[in-house]
């Protein structure tokens, strides 16, 4: 028999992410585990990984323009998390699943600072739909790179070309 977990569930008392989508990563590349939570208004709030089994408080929080794409757009982008430009600190990445547009927010120190995107690219072709896209480095050098798969169960590459 293997235990996997042994510690007995922390009873949180912070309140971090009500009304938003939480997400995880290395924002500090400090190796632990860190909280984001993504609001529909493009406010962004950080809770550094803590040594103990309890996330302490917000580390940084402010707002964005990552997924400011059109005032006319009913339905907000798709939020990635990854590390884009290779610094070992998570990025933030949004596509609009309407017009095949992204952007990309490159994480300052531990924090989001900018309210100006960093990179925009457009790849309407690339992928029908946000939800089948996946950000990770599947080349080994650094960098996310993004998969889709296709409705026909192919798998289709965007190589991260960042330098």
């Amino acid at each position: 028999e293997v235990n996997l977990f042994t510690d007995k569930p922390s009873n949180g008392k912070f309140r971090f992410c009500r009304w938003g989508k939480l997400y995880t990563g290395d924002f500090n590349n400090d190796g632990r585990s860190d909280i984001l939570c993504y609001y529909r208004n493009d406010w962004v709030r950080i809770g550094l990984g803590p040594s103990s089994t309890t996330y302490p408080s917000v580390h940084w929080e402010g707002p964005t323009r990552l997924c400011k794409f059109s005032p006319s757009s009913s339905k907000p982008g798709k939020v990635f998390v990854a590390d884009f430009n290779a610094d070992g600190k998570e990025d933030l990445m949004c596509m609009d699943s309407e017009s095949g547009k992204m952007r990309i927010l490159f994480n300052g120190n531990r924090s989001f600072h900018s309210e100006e995107v960093n990179w925009k690219g457009e790849f309407p072709n690339f992928c029908t739909a946000a939800e089948n896209i996946f950000a990770e480095d599947v080349d080994g050098d650094g960098d996310a790179d993004l998969l889709c798969r296709k409705s026909s169960g192919y798998i289709s590459i965007l190589k991260n070309q960042f330098k």
